[in-house]
């Protein structure tokens, strides 16, 4: 009988995302698709929300590509429940900032939009009170950017108010 000598283990840590270490990971399958799992699932986090249907999604996928499928197919609802859980503070905090990068790049947008209408409108002439407000308050791009196709288009302000109208 052979005698393996126990020695104390060091406290190693290894990093496993997909692709990195790729000697640890080809010796231990099952940790090899959790990366795989977590790669998953930050990548679709980066472009967008996790919700409960983006998760049960995420979970059919790696099931179909045979990724942790076992263990997901019986404890599925468990890993969706604790990966909310697991959602930080600080990780509350950043999705909370990125919502709000989003909403100031929309408004920016919208406000370059309405500066590119008031300059194409001021090349026709006076623009009214009641336009300009009208133009301010409005904050679909979509209009904004059709508002802008007729504003080019116009002969005057006031074929452009009634395009609009």
């Amino acid at each position: 009988m052979k005698h393996t000598e126990i020695r104390p283990l060091d406290d190693i840590s290894y990093v496993i995302n997909n692709g990195r270490n790729p000697k640890v990971l080809q010796r231990c399958r099952t940790l090899k698709e959790y990366s795989q799992f977590v790669s998953t699932v930050r990548e679709r986090a980066e472009n967008e929300p996790l919700t409960d249907l983006v998760m049960k999604e995420i979970l059919e996928q790696c099931i179909a590509e045979n990724i942790l499928a076992e263990f997901l197919k019986k404890y599925g609802t468990e890993v969706i429940s604790m990966l909310f859980e697991q959602l930080t503070e600080e990780e509350a905090r950043e999705i909370s900032k990125q919502d709000g990068f989003e909403i100031g790049r929309k408004e920016g947008r919208a406000e370059g939009k309405i500066e590119v209408l008031f300059d194409l409108l001021g090349e026709l002439g006076e623009i009214s009170h009641d336009l300009r407000l009208r133009i301010v308050a409005q904050r679909d791009l979509t209009v904004l950017g059709s508002w802008i196709k007729l504003a080019a288009k116009a002969g005057s302000i006031e074929d452009f108010e009634k395009e609009i109208s």
